[in-house]
């Protein structure tokens, strides 16, 4: 295959599904990490960074050490089919969470969802970071000259005194008439800026009410 060929399938394999996850883990919704497409999604790009350097007669495991992201979404595709590796350290499961900033007069705003990497090795990771930093080393490697954007997108919300997310049956969550949603596997990360105007995780003071909504 060309190298013009082999570009495009790159594009069209990896940083364009990337693209769409990224915009969709922006929208304000609850999402139902157990059995969400935003995880099988997230597998399919970790899939396709894994195994794209077969196309250009690299075996993944002899590349593997000279990016750590390489490694990591390597590990993430290798999970994603066994429980556990043979080599342990290299477990790893994923889940997502929903970020919310918060400020010191006790208002939030949602920020964006993030698929967490638990790995055994590396701790938590954010897989979009992570994949993202994976492409470009793939992308400098076979030297593809390709100009994308890997900043993630963030919800472009006001600070409100409760934490809202929209819930709908297209993500397989739905609200009872008591008022809760019944996602199987989710969870909330609150983060706010220092001194120096840089997100940090806290843990806040008081528990934030959190305000669940039904999208028609």
């Amino acid at each position: 295959m060309n190298l013009a060929k082999l570009k495009l399938q790159f594009v069209n394999d990896i940083i364009s599904p990337w693209a769409n996850l990224n915009l969709d883990l922006s929208k304000l919704i609850l999402i139902d990490s157990g059995i969400s497409s935003f995880s099988s999604n997230a597998i399919n790009i970790a899939t396709a960074i894994n195994h794209f350097p077969e196309k250009c007669g690299f075996m993944p495991a002899d590349i593997k050490d000279e990016s750590q992201d390489y490694r990591i979404i390597r590990d993430v595709c290798d999970g994603s089919k066994h429980v556990h590796l043979r080599d342990s350290s290299r477990d790893n499961t994923i889940n997502i969470s929903a970020v919310f900033e918060g400020n010191n007069e006790g208002k939030y705003k949602f920020r964006r969802n993030k698929i967490n990497i638990n790995h055994v090795t590396f701790g938590k990771i954010d897989f979009m970071k992570s994949a993202a930093n994976a492409i470009n080393f793939l992308i400098n490697k076979f030297d593809y000259k390709i100009d994308w954007d890997s900043s993630l997108r963030i919800y472009d919300g006001k600070f409100i005194d409760k934490c809202v997310l929209w819930v709908s049956k297209q993500h397989h969550v739905q609200i009872e008439a008591k008022g809760n949603p019944l996602p199987n596997s989710w969870s909330v990360e609150f983060v706010r800026k220092n001194e120096e105007g840089e997100l940090e995780h806290y843990d806040p003071p008081e528990q934030p009410i959190i305000s669940w909504r039904e999208l028609i």
